[in-house]
């Protein structure tokens, strides 16, 4: 059975095929051609979150952008799910396409000189997702800039570790720190 899948389309089977159900099994015993696809756009998923995460001065600022569901989880301890997380432009520039609609946070993580925030519409630097303005997504959402604060150069301290699998490192892992 084969499957073609890909963020902000309806997934297909193949000979057009919408379901595991009506999948065609297909039996290869060599070089197999005419395997083709035609992928349609998911029509629940075309919105989209952009903005710019930038100094209190206005600079840019490189980070990495987590996007977060502000509905609820499986987990009650935890009342957020990252759900997408991208890297900024050299100018601070995000976008996040493909987005079901509902409301989000969104936080920046930058790579150095300045502490993470949460999106604000009117604070700088706010620290904790309760404090932070939800983004209400239906359709494409722009203008949503995160202002992240300079961090002194002494006086913070740092977590590093790994995380590992069975063979080796995993990457790419978002780690988050819970006040118990």
């Amino acid at each position: 059975v084969f499957l073609s899948a890909k963020l902000g389309y309806l997934p297909q089977f193949y000979d057009h095929q919408q379901t595991f159900e009506n999948a065609n099994v297909v039996f290869v015993r060599g070089d197999t051609s005419g395997i083709n696809f035609d992928l349609a756009p998911n029509p629940n998923v075309q919105n989209s979150v952009s903005g710019l995460v930038k100094g209190p001065e206005g600079n840019g600022v490189v980070s990495r952008v987590i996007l977060v569901s502000a509905g609820p989880t499986a987990n009650s301890h935890v009342p957020y799910m990252p759900i997408r997380c991208t890297v900024t432009d050299s100018l601070g520039n995000y976008t996040f396409d493909h987005l079901y609609p509902g409301r989000y946070y969104a936080k920046a993580i930058p790579f150095g000189g300045f502490a993470p925030a949460w999106y604000s519409a009117d604070s700088c630097g706010v620290m904790e997702w309760r404090w932070a303005d939800s983004i209400s997504v239906h359709g494409n959402v722009t203008g949503i800039d995160i202002c992240v604060k300079p961090v002194p150069p002494v006086g913070l301290a740092s977590i590093a570790g790994t995380v590992a699998q069975p063979g080796g490192r995993v990457q790419g892992v978002t780690i988050f720190a819970v006040d118990a």
